[in-house]
This record gives C-alpha cells, sequence and structure tokens, in this order.
C-alpha cells in the first residue's frame, strides 16, 4: 500500500492519466515477489534457478493477478469502487525504483480503492461461448465479437472512445512495451539464454 503523499505525486507524475492514484482512499501496488523463494532457497541452501524458466515467473505474476482480483471482489463487496493501473508497467524502471524494488520483483499493475462519485454499472461480459469452452477448445463466429461490440456501444461507457474490438485490435498492432522484456531480465527474473 502506497500511504505516502510524495510517492504518490511522484507516481502520477509518471501516470498523468491516472490522476485516482492520488485522490484514491487507498492505492496498492501489486508485485511479482520472486524475491521471497529466493529468500527461502538460500536459508536452505539451495540452488536458486527461476531464472531459466517462464514457469517460475508465469506462477508469480498469476499468484499476484489472483491477489489483485480478489482485492478487486473485496473492494467491490464493501460498497466502494476501484480502478486497475496497468500502465504503471509503462514506466517498469521509474516505478520499480521509487518502490526500492530489488532484484527478482515485478510490479505488475495498481489498484485505486475509494469511494465511487458515480453510480457505477456492472459492464456487460463477452458472450459465454467466446470465453468458455467445454472439454476443447469450441470455435464461435466472429458475429458473437460483433454483436459484443453492439452490446458494449449501447452501455455506452463515458471514457470509452473506440468500439471494443478495434481497441484491442489496437493495443495488440502497437508495438509491444519491450521495457518490460528488458526489465525482467535485469532484475534477474528471466534470463532466456542463462544456462545451468
Amino acid at each position: 500500500m502506497i500511504q505516502d503523499r510524495q510517492l504518490r505525486e511522484k507516481l502520477v507524475a509518471l501516470n498523468p492519466s491516472n490522476p485516482h492514484i492520488l485522490k484514491s482512499s487507498a492505492f496498492l501496488i501489486f508485485v511479482a515477489d520472486l524475491k521471497r523463494t529466493e529468500k527461502v532457497a538460500q536459508h536452505y541452501d539451495r540452488a536458486y534457478q527461476t531464472e531459466m524458466s517462464l514457469d517460475p515467473l508465469l506462477t508469480a505474476v498469476t499468484d499476484t493477478a489472483l491477489a489483485l482480483e480478489n482485492a478487486v471482489v473485496a473492494t467491490e463487496s464493501l460498497g466502494l469502487g476501484c480502478v486497475v493501473v496497468g500502465s504503471l508497467r509503462r514506466q517498469i524502471d521509474q516505478v520499480a525504483t521509487l518502490l526500492k524494488l530489488p532484484d527478482h520483483m515485478l510490479p505488475l499493475a495498481g489498484l485505486a480503492i475509494g469511494k465511487p462519485i458515480t453510480e457505477m454499472k456492472v459492464k456487460p461480459r463477452l458472450p459465454q461461448k467466446v470465453v468458455v469452452h467445454y472439454d476443447t477448445y469450441q470455435d464461435y463466429d466472429y458475429q458473437a465479437i460483433e454483436q459484443y461490440d453492439q452490446t458494449m456501444e449501447a452501455f455506452a461507457e463515458a471514457r470509452e472512445t473506440k468500439r471494443w474490438s478495434v481497441k484491442f485490435a489496437d493495443y495488440f498492432a502497437a508495438e509491444p512495451n519491450f521495457l518490460v522484456d528488458k526489465f525482467i531480465q535485469m532484475k534477474k527474473i528471466y534470463q532466456p539464454n542463462k544456462k545451468v
């Protein structure tokens, strides 16, 4: 939890489109933590070979994402609102420096928590046939996504400026955030060419 106001101000300076980092009642940052397991390995005088495979990173990221989602569910169950801030990874080096993160730690996202100033509508979800598959992958007609685009347009979120499908097409067509890749190698989280 980021309690220091000056630290929050610095985070907003890095993420100017997210002023709620400063304005929220609470702001949490979720970090994939392989430092803790490194300490355990050192305590038992065991090798620590997490850098050679993506699996430890995926495990840490999964655990962190589950913790983030649980925090969202708990927040909403209390009648509070929250905003997930994934843009922290666009300035991952600066965020890690501000938080004084050692090697083997990867900041994933923030969570701004507060009292909503507007009524929060439940955002429509993709049709079940697009996300749930029984036993094996079941292909579906693209029309299901087009129908969801129409549902989202009818939902008319004020913050949305593009169709749902166009937003994701643009996101994945843009140049990837290679800062995360460099950070992961620099912080000794995963080094694909490392030999035993």
